[in-house]
């Protein structure tokens, strides 16, 4: 399995974009691409030959306010029978951005692996991530601020896979009042429903409020 990082600045339109200098793809059917979409990462497990991020099953999607890794990168690499390869230091940055099970637990499965602790990834554990369902949109707490025990005031929290996948897709380029539209437009139901559940939690807040 390959564990892939994607900046955010990449022009790939899908994980098979993604290739050595030789032009040889890196990403197979199976392998994992966490995909930098600015300030937000996407766990993208590749499940068809589909080159479109969107037909990647996205199973996690996280907000970071800080993140070290700058380029695309070679996150892990092992067949179970050759060199084993990766950035431990990048695989522990993820673990703490992805903080919530079973998420942490893989990447530090991940590392483990890297330092010949053990010699497998947990099956177990790639079946549990594999069957998840729900995208849990998870904002990494800020230094000093807790927020634990409180609703969020962040609209985009309230956005389950349906919404949180396209929007992901849509142009850094456009005002958030603009992805919104969209979203509007192309996904009413989805978008109705975060809305309502937003504006009952939030009474005093509004959708445009990032925090």
């Amino acid at each position: 399995m390959i564990i892939y990082f994607v900046n955010k600045n990449s022009s790939a339109k899908g994980p098979f974009d993604i290739k050595y200098l030789h032009h040889q793809n890196i990403i197979k059917i199976g392998d994992i691409c966490i995909r930098d979409t600015g300030n937000r990462l996407s766990f993208l497990w590749v499940v068809s030959e589909s080159n479109k991020w969107c037909d990647c099953k996205c199973l996690s999607i996280v907000d970071y306010d800080e993140l070290s890794i700058e380029g695309n990168a070679m996150l892990f690499s092992f067949n179970g029978v050759g060199r084993r390869f990766g950035n431990i230091p990048y695989l522990q940055e993820l673990s703490h951005v992805f903080s919530l099970e079973p998420f942490h637990v893989f990447f530090t499965n991940a590392i483990q692996v890297l330092q010949y602790k053990i010699d497998l990834l947990d099956a177990e554990l790639l079946l549990k991530i594999h069957s998840a369902s729900i995208v849990k949109n998870q904002r990494t707490a800020k230094s000093g601020n807790n927020t634990n025990n409180k609703l969020s005031t962040s609209f985009i929290d309230y956005f389950g896979k349906e919404l949180l996948t396209p929007f992901d897709m849509l142009s850094n380029d456009l005002s958030l009042k603009e992805k919104y539209m969209y979203l509007r437009s192309n996904y009413p139901t989805e978008f109705k429903q975060a809305l309502f559940q937003f504006i009952k939690d939030n009474p005093k807040s509004n959708i445009y409020s990032n925090e």
